[in-house]
């Protein structure tokens, strides 16, 4: 790997946060993030056949291949049919940065020990826009900006921390979010049940119906969705 610099820390370090990279070269990794503002959690794990998603601690979602395929909302569990496909794969959990990081300021970086800590700064015309993508938008005041602490392991720049402040123009600040990461883990407990659950449905036989849903009807953008 390339040595890092401030040139291309946000390059190397994005690249390295891409969860096909993350599964092929340590098995599995689980992340946790912290809405601190909201007051909530999203847990992510994922390893070479599932992905794993649990919102808030209210939904549960399980991806293989790519796709949306089995879910549960409290004690009850789903199979999942999404009509705009759109919603239903997994393209927004292909890495754990978004296109606007490479837009980034880096403001500083150092070594610490097995880590790299990268420092930067979110230009003052993305904050908003950025808060009002992971549903904060509200506790956005004018003038505000944020700033991202990153820290990644030495050997492979793969995120172990994610820490996002909210910085206010009176001078004042607050922390808005934080992640944390972990590598190499066995697959946890709902994980394993959900799995579960799935394969009973897709082996289920009996009192089993096909639905077939067409949208658009009778257009050019006439469609069908299937699911049993």
């Amino acid at each position: 790997l390339p040595e890092l610099t401030k040139d291309n820390a946000l390059e190397q370090m994005m690249k390295a946060g891409e969860t096909d990279s993350l599964v092929s070269n340590h098995k599995s990794y689980e992340a946790t993030c912290e809405y601190i503002l909201q007051n909530t959690k999203v847990y992510d794990y994922e390893d070479s056949e599932v992905m794993y998603v649990d919102m808030y601690g209210t939904t549960q979602m399980l991806y293989k291949d790519g796709e949306l395929k089995y879910g549960k909302e409290g004690d009850e569990y789903l199979s999942c049919l999404y009509i705009d496909e759109a919603d239903g794969n997994a393209d927004d959990l292909i890495s754990f940065y978004t296109d606007e990081t490479i837009e980034e300021e880096v403001t500083d970086m150092k070594e610490d020990g097995d880590t790299i800590i990268i420092q930067t700064k979110v230009p003052e015309e993305l904050t908003q826009s950025a808060l009002n993508s992971q549903g904060d938008g509200e506790f956005y005041t004018e003038g505000d900006w944020i700033s991202m602490e990153y820290v990644v392991a030495s050997d492979d720049y793969r995120p172990l921390k994610h820490t996002q402040i909210l910085n206010h123009k009176d001078g004042t600040s607050e922390e808005a979010s934080k992640m944390e990461f972990s590598y190499g883990v066995d697959r946890p407990e709902d994980v394993a049940d959900l799995c579960e659950k799935y394969e009973e449905a897709e082996k289920a036989e009996g009192d089993v119906r096909n639905v077939t849903v067409t949208a658009a009807p009778g257009t050019e953008q006439e469609k069908d969705y299937a699911i049993t």
